[in-house]
C-alpha cells in the first residue's frame, strides 16, 4: 500500500505556510488521517459481501444520491415503495464507475452526472452523458439538485425511449440549507474548487470550529432538499 506524503508542493506553497503557520497544521492533520483511511478502505473490501450490479437490476430510472447514508435515507424518504439495503460496487466516486461502467457499453442509457469524476468515462459507455459541470455553483462549490433535475425532465422529453442515470451530488458536501450557509458564513467553510485558505467541512470539525451534531443537522438537511 502506498501513502501519499505531500501535495501542491510549491514556493508560493511554502510562502503561505510560513506566512499562516495553521495550514501547516491542517496538512499533517490529512496526513495522519491517510493511512486510517486506507487501511479501514481495505478492511471494508474484505469484509463486506458482494456488491450489486446496478446495470444488471431492471429499472427505468436510477437515481443516485451521492455519499447518501441508507440510515438517513430510510428515517426521512417518504417515497412509495420497498426499500432495500444493497452494497455498493464502490466506496468512492470513481472506484464506483470503474466496478459499474468501464469496459462496457450501455446505449439503451443516458448519463446526467453532477460528479465531475464522470469526465473520465470512455465517450462510447452510454448513448449520450450528460456532464453539469458547467453548471457548477462557484459559491458552495457543487452543482445544485435543480439543475440536475432540469437535465434530466430535458433528457426525457428528448429522448423518452432511453433510461436514466440521475447522478446527483448531494447529499455530499458541500452542504446545503440553513444550518450550512451559516456555518459558511462562522468559519469560512469552501466547497470544491474553490480556492483561499477557508475549510472544508471535516477540517473544520478538527479544528473544533463545527461540532458533529452541525455536521448531521447539515447533512440532514441537504437530503431533504434532495429528496425534494
Amino acid at each position: 500500500m502506498c501513502f501519499p506524503v505531500m501535495r501542491n508542493l510549491s514556493i508560493s506553497n511554502a510562502r503561505r505556510a510560513i506566512q499562516n503557520p495553521v495550514l501547516i497544521k491542517r496538512e499533517l492533520h490529512r496526513l495522519l488521517s491517510v493511512p486510517i483511511n486506507y487501511t479501514n478502505s481495505w478492511y471494508i473490501d474484505k469484509s463486506l459481501p458482494h456488491s450489486v450490479d446496478m446495470m444488471d437490476e431492471n429499472w427505468d430510472n436510477l437515481i443516485i444520491f451521492d455519499a447518501c447514508r441508507y440510515d438517513f435515507f430510510q428515517r426521512q424518504c417518504n417515497i412509495q415503495g420497498t426499500l432495500e439495503r444493497k452494497i455498493s460496487p464502490g466506496k468512492r466516486s470513481w472506484e464506483f464507475m470503474t466496478e459499474s461502467f468501464v469496459g462496457r457499453e450501455f446505449h439503451d442509457t443516458i448519463y446526467i452526472t453532477a460528479n465531475p469524476h464522470s469526465q473520465k468515462l470512455p465517450e462510447n459507455t452510454f448513448f449520450k452523458t450528460n456532464y453539469l459541470i458547467d453548471q457548477w455553483n462557484d459559491d458552495i462549490g457543487t452543482v445544485l439538485p435543480s439543475d440536475v433535475v432540469s437535465a434530466a425532465r430535458k433528457a426525457l422529453r428528448e429522448h423518452p425511449e432511453k433510461r436514466l442515470i440521475v447522478h446527483f451530488m448531494q447529499p455530499h458536501r458541500p452542504y446545503l440549507g440553513p444550518t450550512a450557509d451559516r456555518l459558511r458564513e462562522e468559519v469560512d467553510l469552501i466547497g470544491y474548487r474553490n480556492q483561499g485558505d477557508g475549510l472544508q467541512i471535516w477540517g473544520a470539525v478538527k479544528e473544533r470550529k463545527v461540532t458533529q451534531s452541525d455536521i448531521k443537522k447539515a447533512y440532514s438537511e441537504t437530503l431533504d432538499i434532495v429528496l425534494q
